[in-house]
């Protein structure tokens, strides 16, 4: 489940529009809040990236000059 469909099942249970006995609000909101912090890590990680790539021979380096940006990028989303 995604930040927005969390979010969205935390302000159905605070409306009382489900019958979800399981799970109290207090998780559900808990819930919401990791999934809103891990969407809020990985973008501080891409503006990190990005913010602190250099150009070396006309590409975009991050690190040592071994990774091209884009390349650092891709990765960053496959471990997402």
């Amino acid at each position: 489940m995604n930040a927005e469909e969390r979010t969205n099942e935390v302000m159905a249970t605070w409306r009382g529009e489900t019958s979800e006995s399981s799970r109290k609000l207090e998780d559900l909101i808990a819930d919401a809040i990791k999934d809103a912090e891990q969407v809020a890590y990985r973008a501080g990680q891409k503006r990190g990236i990005c913010r602190y790539a250099w150009w070396k021979d006309g590409v975009e380096y991050v690190g040592t000059c071994r990774t091209p940006l884009a390349k650092a990028l891709e990765q960053l989303e496959r471990e997402q």
